[in-house]
């Protein structure tokens, strides 16, 4: 089966890393020492401060050896996830965030120096580990310097942290919890026309994407209206911006939620929401075989500025399917050229077609990563 690696998993993967590698800097590294200094003040035997106290080394002391060359154990994890997690948006707290990295780091360099000259002279112990304090130094480096640049967006925007809201608030967390569900009803109200039984369903990120209700009353809220103040709302206050740009945002994502088609889905990309507002519309129809995939996605389409490409994308809920990047004219006097994603699979039954599009193409190109995520996480379900 293919694995599929999703910004979800690779935060998993940076959770279980770090959480492994600071349990296992405390208990092979603070323990030795700290046993050791309490068997010198039990039996007497700790250096006088000439000889270096608690950290220098006198008949009978240090009792054994702390095998402080068990360092390179989470200097070599701490190194490996300042560069893992360069291009993830991590999340924020209660999750790992990069400021936990960070100051781990720091820690571990700080008490690192320390033990890792500790006892140094006393028999078999010849400081191993100080090479490996410096290792601590590099993952510093690289973890603030990808927050500095983060901090001035000068990272993709696929890279920046998502916004904290549905933390925040439990009608916000309900409201985008919910939206799975959410998607699998108005799926089988479109299918039931055409495929009985068979429907869609996304595993999104909650923390980066935003289902738009199509009817209401939606979960606690009434109508559309109370839906997008209410986005805009807690958005703003956990920004922490001016309430009138929460209203700017609550303004955009209400004409979106009420522009949408009677078949069609979208979701909204609110990972950067104040600077970068971008939706994606799904559709899935009776499968129809007079349309080849390509067709679905539009893979022959005439290109604009450069010849439209095409990919295939393995998903573990719909096979092999494609996604074609086109560039295309706005058809208005402007003749602005508009990047488009799309997407297409067919299975049991379903043609399913995903679209996003931007007239800022570095923009789209950017967010791709997160967009093939969406895709990627549609599967087939029967209601």
């Amino acid at each position: 089966m293919a694995f599929t690696l999703t910004r979800a998993k690779a935060q998993t993967v940076t959770e279980v890393l770090f959480v492994g590698a600071a349990g296992f800097y405390f208990v092979a590294l603070f323990v030795p020492p700290l046993v050791i200094m309490l068997i010198g003040l039990f039996t007497g035997t700790v250096p006088t401060e000439a000889q270096g106290g608690v950290f220098g080394f006198a008949d009978s002391y240090p009792a054994f050896d702390p095998q402080s060359w068990l360092m390179w154990v989470p200097a070599v994890v701490m190194l490996f996830l300042s560069i893992w997690t360069i291009p993830l948006p991590l999340a924020k707290f209660p999750s790992i965030s990069r400021a936990s990295l960070l100051n781990a780091t720091a820690l571990m360099f700080f008490f690192g120096l320390i033990f890792s000259t500790a006892f140094v002279g006393a028999p078999g112990i010849e400081g191993e580990s100080v090479v490996a304090v410096m290792a601590f130094v590099v993952a510093f480096a690289l973890l603030l310097l990808r927050a500095v640049l983060g901090l001035f967006r000068l990272v993709p925007l696929s890279w920046r942290e998502a916004a904290p809201a549905s933390r925040k608030s439990k009608s916000k967390s309900k409201s985008k919890s919910k939206s799975k569900s959410k998607s699998k009803s108005k799926s089988t109200s479109t299918s039931k026309s055409t495929s009985g039984s068979k429907t869609i369903h996304l595993d999104f990120d909650r923390d980066v994407w935003l289902y738009a209700p199509e009817t209401w009353p939606f979960n606690t809220f009434a109508n559309v209206d109370e839906w997008a103040d209410t986005t805009g709302r807690l958005f703003a206050e956990s920004a922490g911006v001016d309430a009138k740009v929460g209203e700017a945002l609550a303004a955009t994502v209400r004409f979106i939620a009420v522009d949408t088609p009677d078949d069609e889905s979208r979701f909204i990309y609110m990972g950067d929401a104040f600077n970068e507002v971008l939706f994606v519309s799904i559709v899935q129809l009776a499968t129809d075989e007079s349309l080849s995939l390509e067709d679905l996605a539009l893979a022959d389409d005439a290109p604009v500025a450069r010849p439209t490409e095409v990919l295939t994308l393995h998903s573990r809920g719909m096979g092999d399917g494609l996604r074609s990047l086109r560039y295309v004219d706005s058809g208005d006097n402007s003749h602005s050229v508009i990047a488009i994603a799309q997407y297409a699979w067919r299975a049991d039954g379903l043609d399913v077609v995903m679209i996003a599009s931007n007239y800022n193409v570095e923009s789209l190109l950017g967010l791709l990563p997160v967009i093939d995520e969406l895709a990627l996480s549609v599967s087939v379900v029967t209601v």
